[in-house]
């Protein structure tokens, strides 16, 4: 057996002269092509022959040294395949800024510091890049069982601490649930009024993360459970209602306030049978601002009186008669949403939520604990 290693050269130009052939330099027509290093062919027969004789000993037969062109300047060597090597610490370095989230680029700065200067690092951010990559993928291969590890840590730690799985086809998780024993024992507490939001989506997988917030008796933040969604449907919904009761002991919540899915509108009757079901204020009178944004400019003092209307109506009375007075003293009731927002107004109206008890709290305090919360879990391997 004969290995022939010809110069990297002449490869090159071959693969060059292979593509120009093949048109592929020109695949899209009628646009100027990007231009292009050219490298000029010139037949270098610089070459190493080894043959493999008797003995399994590897004899070099021939070997041309000589080369008929100018070579790589020392500092492109770099760019080489030949001269890229990461030793095995820096490998290890990577991982660890790596797992703190750490961009590509501080990463390249952090080893040229240690090589002594960037000309000195025998790779590229795109090897960096290109490493990241490969440890992502080992992630993606065994991330539950991480997860699982974690949460078994976490119960040794701490054991009121909840979790479970559900499992769907082919023995494959779908959705993820977890509460900590110090968010159990504030639900016992605080747990009168939820807020429950699925807009955040996790930065790896674009799942949904389901926080169940709450407020305290000093009007601070505080996180009831979490959970990671395969998907938003009535079932999913169910489950995780189901398992949010079942870890509480069986409280129920007196009021659960959400965004306008359906989904949730048809699973929360289904599990949190007592409990009072409202949409966020703050999320409808942002949708109003957005889809009537050209009749508060015009109308200037229609955005003051929509927002007394609704905030400061005493009785249910009240309001339905000062609604329908604001919009024909605006003339705006053919606005479609402003419409909308009277046929369901008995799920946002302060007014019509007196007898329950509904603590001054909105679905934005909840976006904002879980944001908070979200830096502090997923990023330590739950993600």
């Amino acid at each position: 057996m004969t290995l022939k290693y010809t110069c990297r050269t002449s490869l090159l130009l071959h693969l060059s002269q292979v593509v120009r052939k093949s048109g592929l330099t020109h695949a899209v027509q009628g646009k100027k092509p990007r231009k292009k290093n050219t490298i000029e062919i010139t037949d270098c027969q610089a070459k190493m022959v080894v043959t493999l004789k008797e003995g399994d000993r590897w004899i070099v037969t021939s070997f041309e040294m000589q080369h008929n062109h100018a070579l790589s300047p020392p500092g492109e060597a770099k760019y080489l395949r030949s001269h890229k090597h990461m030793t095995d610490h820096e490998k290890l370095l990577i991982r660890t800024l790596n797992s703190v989230k750490l961009p590509t680029r501080k990463i390249m700065t952090i080893l040229a510091v240690i090589r002594g200067g960037l000309s000195a690092v025998p790779f590229t951010k795109k090897d960096v890049s290109n490493y990241k990559t490969a440890i992502r993928n080992e992630t993606n291969q065994n991330d539950m069982m991480m997860v699982l590890d974690y949460f078994r840590k976490r119960q040794m730690q701490d054991p009121q601490f909840y979790y479970a799985f559900k499992v769907g086809d082919e023995s494959k998780v779908e959705n993820i649930f977890w509460v900590d024993g110090n968010s159990r024992r504030f639900y016992q507490l605080y747990g009168d009024c939820i807020s429950f939001d699925t807009t955040y989506r996790t930065n790896m997988y674009n799942l949904p993360f389901a926080p169940f917030v709450g407020v305290t008796g000093h009007a601070n933040n505080c996180l009831f459970a979490c959970a990671i969604l395969q998907n938003e449907t009535i079932d999913t919904f169910t489950w995780l209602f189901q398992e949010f009761l079942l870890c509480m002991g069986g409280k129920m919540p007196q009021t659960i306030i959400t965004d306008q899915d359906v989904a949730m509108k048809h699973a929360i009757p289904k599990v949190f049978k007592k409990t009072t079901h409202r949409n966020c204020l703050f999320h409808i009178k942002k949708k109003a601002e957005e889809k009537c944004a050209r009749c508060f400019a015009t109308k200037k003092m229609l955005h003051l009186e929509f927002n007394d209307v609704i905030n400061r109506s005493q009785t249910e009375e009240e309001f339905e008669s000062l609604w329908p007075a604001m919009l024909r003293k605006y003339n705006v009731e053919h606005i479609k949403y402003f419409q909308q927002m009277w046929e369901m107004r008995k799920q946002f109206v302060p007014v019509y939520f007196k007898k329950d008890f509904s603590p001054s709290y909105t679905r934005q305090q909840g976006v904002r604990a879980q944001m908070l919360y979200s830096k502090i879990m997923l990023d330590q391997h739950i993600a």
